[in-house]
């Protein structure tokens, strides 16, 4: 129930605030099992003070980013109806019918390097899905220092090549001329990681 996803939210907002201190570079990620808003639930209205969108789940929630924490997800304008899970049961997946309960947080400091944030979504329904978040390599350097050597940490890293930023119409694609696209929609040169795998 709510109250104890609560207590389990309130020690670990203790231990955030130290660990903010120790590392001002920090990202807390994974599961939460709280749609932080109305906009992160397919109804919100069928969901109202139930488990997941309760006000006592999402005032804890709040507590978290008030420690200094930023949503990535919510850094960055995103398509409506943007969620991470489903309740394979009703076919939820198929339908869209689901909620971001999922969540990416990072401090100020990490928040300030992050380029773009979506939700990779998962292969079958029934799976949460992380939010996948792009940053400038040098963020990686600091987080996991060697990282470039690590084979198993490389697999699932893509260095961005090229990028291409194109409208998408129903009988095709329009191509937007790169000296056109604003400098932080660039990304050559960063890499993605799949946080899913």
């Amino acid at each position: 129930n709510d109250r104890l996803l609560t207590r389990h939210l309130e020690p670990l907002a203790a231990w955030l605030g130290e660990e903010l201190v120790r590392w001002p570079r920090l990202a807390l990620l994974g599961d939460f099992n709280v749609a932080p808003e109305d906009r992160d639930v397919h109804d919100p209205a069928a969901w109202r003070e139930r488990i997941l969108c309760s006000t006592p789940e999402r005032e804890a929630f709040r507590r978290l980013l008030a420690l200094g924490l930023a949503d990535a997800f919510r850094l960055f304008e995103q398509p409506e109806r943007s969620f991470s899970w489903w309740d394979y049961r009703a076919m939820g997946f198929r339908r869209n019918q689901g909620l971001r309960i999922d969540h990416i947080l990072l401090s100020t400091a990490l928040a300030a390097g992050c380029r773009a944030c979506i939700i990779d979504k998962a292969p079958r329904p029934g799976y949460h899905c992380l939010s996948g978040a792009s940053f400038e390599p040098a963020c990686l350097d600091e987080l996991v220092p060697g990282w470039r050597d690590d084979r198993r940490f490389m697999e699932h890293v893509m260095p961005v090549e090229r990028d291409e930023l194109m409208f998408l119409l129903g009988s095709g694609a329009i191509r937007v001329p790169p000296p056109v696209v604003p400098r932080a929609m660039h990304h050559t040169g960063d890499v993605t990681i799949s946080l899913s795998r």
